[in-house]
């Protein structure tokens, strides 16, 4: 009888499930049966200076297939918010399990101003993150030289005036016209003109090229004040007479009058 008892209890033991596994060890094992997926989409890119290079990469599709794959039915998926910030666009990503998340931070790629171009670079914020955390190679030059998909993107291109009027940027977290900002700069908002500083030399190409059209638009409106005749009194003779050119600046003058108003604003 007791026996019996002691085998019962060992059939019992023999069909108890395995302890749950965390969303870590989950992770740990799903890496260790993920391979590197098939790098399906080929680049040919030509440099501004002459030369070309190309790379392959694999796309979203195939890397989402891939890692799932390699998830089959353990407790891990993810889950990726977009983000914008300061003319970049990116996500902010999470693994989760039916009862953790992970917190694994966000990542941001410059963008153009175009729908298209912000779209693209969301796709290609979700690749990186995903490779990055799954610990996959999701490119590679086939000539061995460094590049990303970002470099072969859309140029920046000059604005038409229609263009540059309603050109969008992301402020203090809020999006507006640049002209906009541009003014708030010039009427002494200091946070303007530093966000004028940091876009001039960590900025994408777009908005720098924007910016430095609304800056050759500022020097050729300040060149065209300087030629207009300004008013003199009644009393004071024509510069002709008087002998000498104070009423007639020069263009080095009007230059540094300009160099002054971009030095308040913190824009060199």
């Amino acid at each position: 009888m007791e026996n019996s008892k002691e085998s019962k209890e060992s059939q019992v033991e023999a069909v108890k499930p395995a302890p749950k596994k965390t969303l870590l060890e989950s992770l740990i094992e799903v890496k260790r049966r993920l391979k590197n997926p098939t790098l399906n989409k080929k680049v040919d890119v030509k440099t501004k200076y002459g030369s070309d290079y190309s790379y392959s990469y694999t796309t979203l599709d195939n890397l989402i297939d891939t890692i799932q794959q390699a998830i089959g039915t353990a407790d891990l998926s993810w889950i990726q918010i977009p983000i914008s910030s300061n003319g970049q666009v990116g996500v902010h990503t999470y693994l989760i399990s039916s009862d953790d998340k992970m917190d694994c931070g966000e990542f941001l790629l410059p963008a153009g101003n175009g729908i298209k171009d912000k779209g693209s670079a969301l796709t290609y914020a979700r690749r990186y993150a995903l490779s990055s955390i799954f610990g996959v190679s999701s490119e590679s030059d086939s000539d061995g030289r460094q590049s990303s998909e970002v470099d072969a993107g859309p140029a920046a291109h000059k604005l038409s005036q229609s263009e540059l009027e309603n050109y969008v940027i992301t402020f203090r977290g809020q999006s507006g016209y640049l002209v906009d900002l541009w003014a708030d700069a010039q009427n002494g908002d200091q946070d303007a003109a530093d966000w004028f500083r940091t876009e001039l030399t960590n900025g994408d190409a777009q908005t720098r090229m924007a910016i430095e059209q609304l800056i050759q638009r500022q020097r050729n409106w300040a060149k065209s004040e300087a030629k207009k005749p300004k008013p003199r009194r009644v009393d004071t003779p024509p510069s002709s007479e008087r002998g000498d050119k104070a009423s007639s600046p020069t263009d080095e003058q009007n230059d540094n009058d300009i160099t002054d108003l971009f030095n308040e604003l913190g824009i060199n």
